[in-house]
């Protein structure tokens, strides 16, 4: 981590240095096409409901950045929100979303980005760990956002401790599609007719179901109940009887 063991080469000689140096830390290395662009970071926060900062970036003295620049001769200053057009930073976010969706992501990360002068976007790292003092970029991101770094600690406690409460339930003992016949660790299938069921979701985990087949896009369950998206509850649970 922190840059160790990575190395910039413009020639022949710099490469095989760079390899060297490499070596030096692990049997395996990586060489990649270097890029000349901005380094640009967005923060993410959430586990199912994703929420992103506002971009910023890392403005650098250097024209490496690597752990000398880090944390030693620390010329590096962190500009946010970042001097980008509106739309390229939409897009940004977006891409960072989509990035924390894709790993699957819980509680928090730091995507970063590389910014080309054409504005074209390229994703470098998408750091499940990332600095986490009073002055590193994740929370001095979301500090902009108005979140204060004690706010932001019990956030990540809150979303620990919800991701670890939806992990516990590991076997469905029940299944009803009425609230009143539900019991403890229970799979609520809220059917949709003259009434919805969506509507008694509340009622459905005050009576201990642990996990329901969601089928209302326009709806976001509330927390408390792991919820399984479908199109049709009905459909979906007939499905998964037949495999079972």
């Amino acid at each position: 981590g922190s840059s160790v063991g990575i190395s910039k080469a413009t020639n022949r000689e710099e490469l095989t240095t760079a390899i060297e140096e490499a070596l030096k830390y692990d049997r395996r290395i990586v060489v990649e096409q270097g890029i000349d662009a901005r380094e640009v970071e967005v923060a993410v926060l959430g586990n199912d409901e994703v929420n992103t900062s506002v971009v910023g970036e890392v403005v650098k003295q250097a024209g490496f950045y690597d752990y000398n620049e880090k944390y030693i001769n620390n010329t590096t200053t962190l500009q946010i929100p970042a001097a980008i057009p509106e739309e390229v930073s939409a897009k940004i976010r977006e891409y960072a979303e989509t990035a924390f969706r894709a790993i699957d992501g819980s509680g928090l990360t730091r995507c970063d980005f590389f910014l080309t002068e054409t504005q074209e976007v390229f994703i470098n790292e998408v750091n499940t760990m990332p600095g986490f003092t009073q002055f590193s970029m994740y929370p001095k991101l979301w500090e902009a956002m108005g979140i204060s770094y004690k706010d932001l600690v019990e956030e990540l406690i809150r979303l620990a401790l919800k991701r670890y409460n939806d992990r516990r339930y590991e076997t469905i003992e029940s299944v009803a599609f009425d609230t009143r016949k539900l019991g403890p660790n229970s799979l609520f299938v809220p059917l949709q007719g003259q009434t919805d069921g969506h509507d008694y979701i509340e009622q459905a985990i005050q009576a201990g179901a642990t996990a329901v087949l969601w089928g209302r896009k326009d709806l976001t369950p509330p927390e408390g109940i792991c919820a399984i998206w479908v199109d049709d509850p009905l459909e979906a649970f007939q499905k998964l009887a037949k495999w079972y």
